[in-house]
């Protein structure tokens, strides 16, 4: 069994060099980062924040009653919020601008796309390919399947017997995964994380890297058969790794224009409770009891938490993913 270079569970180990890693040590640590809501990760966080400050205030650490230092917090609160305009308007840029062009530009990227659809119908055999983006990466990996196969055949009547066991590895393997990631893009939508995640470990250049060597170490035995086999497997494999990066660009851009909406709905919110509480401390002094305090005043703080919450949850997602995607090379890359 291959090794890692961090101790992870033996269920997280790849068997051999082609098959999925996953990303996270611990099954809580791809909740966290994965599997987990993220609306309902935020959540947890506000709801900490609300802890940690009632039991600051309780313990007498916190003194919310002096006028200074709750107001001081506050205002630390009300400024931190106005930051999440200018975050807002970053994101909104960074999403717009993949969507804006002048028409020579456009006109390239739609060209670019119609030779990319066209070179993967001809490696299928089909006039047109499906329209829909799921339903042509299923094409594209069910002729990955084929193509293994197709060499594995090929070269099961030769002579050499290491030829013969790295075409049935590779194809065994090339198998397994394409139908595991096939039943997973057929049960889901575009833009569902799930489909990213199947195809994110999907480890297409392990098995690109495999096709080159067997073409390198056995040219004088390989069949011409096999030779064209292995030609059409290294540009599916390089199509579908344009397409991961196609499906990887669109569920970040869902994210993030989800992203700014939604610190819009919750930073407003925040920066009226929190300016509001400041109302609190006035001539001739508090107008709240000091039992009850405590209790809104850690209301407040979670509530002017909540917006960097929400940040917090679809950023450590979102970076994770972006860190972990493999390149659009035939370089390994472990993230």
């Amino acid at each position: 069994m291959r090794t890692s270079g961090t101790e992870l569970p033996s269920e997280d180990v790849p068997d051999d060099e082609y098959e999925f890693r996953l990303p996270a040590e611990t099954s809580l640590g791809r909740w966290l980062v994965f599997d987990a809501n993220r609306l309902l990760l935020a959540s947890l966080v506000v709801a900490g924040v609300f802890a940690w400050f009632l039991a600051l205030t309780w313990s007498g650490t916190l003194v919310v009653t002096n006028e200074n230092t709750a107001s001081l917090l506050l205002s630390v609160f009300v400024a931190g919020n106005f930051t999440l305009i200018s975050i807002v308007i970053t994101i909104n840029q960074l999403v717009l601008s993949r969507e804006f062009g002048k028409p020579h530009t456009l006109r390239e990227r739609n060209e670019g796309i119609k030779r990319f659809r066209e070179s993967l119908e001809s490696l299928a055999g089909v006039t047109v390919g499906p329209p829909d983006p799921l339903e042509l990466l299923r094409m594209v990996l069910r002729n990955i399947a084929d193509r293994t196969n197709a060499l594995r055949e090929a070269t099961g009547e030769t002579d050499d017997p290491r030829l013969r066991a790295e075409t049935d590895r590779l194809a065994d393997t090339v198998t397994e995964e394409t139908e595991r990631v096939d039943s997973t893009l057929d049960e889901s939508q575009l833009g569902d994380f799930d489909v990213l995640v199947s195809m994110l470990f999907y480890r297409s250049a392990w098995q690109l890297n495999a096709a080159r060597r067997i073409r390198g170490q056995y040219a004088d035995t390989l069949p011409e058969s096999a030779a064209e086999s292995l030609d059409e497997l290294e540009e599916l494999l390089r199509g579908f790794n344009v397409a991961r990066q196609y499906v990887q660009t669109l569920y970040m851009q869902k994210e993030l224009a989800e992203l700014s909406r939604l610190l819009l709905y919750v930073g407003v919110p925040s920066l009226v409770v929190s300016s509001s509480a400041m109302l609190v401390y006035r001539d001739p002094g508090v107008t709240v009891g000091a039992g009850p305090l405590v209790v809104v005043y850690s209301a407040v703080a979670a509530a002017a938490f909540a917006p960097i919450a929400i940040l917090l949850s679809y950023v450590i997602r979102v970076s994770t993913i972006v860190s972990r995607m493999p390149l659009l090379s035939p370089f390994v890359t472990d993230g």
